[in-house]
């Protein structure tokens, strides 16, 4: 009887640790589609909540990218553009984090499993060839962050998130200008 017991114990506890394990693989979830979901089932797909979740995902994403190329920019010019995106986005997430909080609106608590990827392939570059590539990553994410915060402003009924979006298409289009000059100057280097 003694062996049934503990051999019941063992699967119990067997399974216990199964499940655990499943939970703690689905905390590993991506951040952006887990706020996502929490939205849908919260507002049925608001305009609101979708910007809001967006907007996280560039934040993050421009801080992760700014911080590394503050590290591992070649030139001054990578390495004060890269501080720069990291203040101005630690802001504009700190903006997005109270109006989330005020709207009750779920957002990431950290950076897409993208973000991630963007973030190995530029870490995977050196010299001229990460400064171009963190150019163009800049480039084309600020053109991406402006249409959606434009659209955010035309399209949103919410009066607080509208004025939000509003305030930060101009250091959206600030940063645009830093990385178009960034581009320009990266055009007269040999990229391997």
């Amino acid at each position: 009887m003694k062996n049934i017991i503990k051999y019941n114990k063992s699967i119990i506890l067997i399974i216990s640790i199964i499940a655990f394990t499943s939970c703690k693989h689905q905390e590993k979830e991506d951040a952006k589609e887990t706020a996502e979901e929490h939205n849908k089932a919260k507002y049925n797909n608001s305009k609101e909540a979708k910007f809001l979740v967006e907007a996280t995902e560039i934040s993050y994403r421009e801080i992760e990218l700014g911080k590394l190329a503050q590290n591992d920019g070649g030139s001054a010019n990578i390495r004060e553009m890269g501080k720069m995106m990291e203040t101005d986005h630690t802001e504009l997430i700190k903006e997005i984090k109270k109006l989330a909080n005020q709207k009750t609106i779920t957002i990431p608590k950290e950076s897409s499993s993208r973000t991630e990827e963007i973030k190995n392939d530029l870490g995977s570059k050196e010299g001229n060839n990460f400064d171009k590539r963190y150019c163009d990553l800049m480039v084309d994410g600020q053109k991406e962050a402006i249409k959606k915060y434009k659209s955010a402003s035309e399209d949103i009924a919410d009066i607080d998130i509208k004025n939000y979006a509003i305030k930060s298409l101009i250091v959206l289009r600030n940063h645009l200008d830093h990385a178009i000059t960034c581009k320009e100057a990266q055009k007269n280097y040999v990229v391997k």
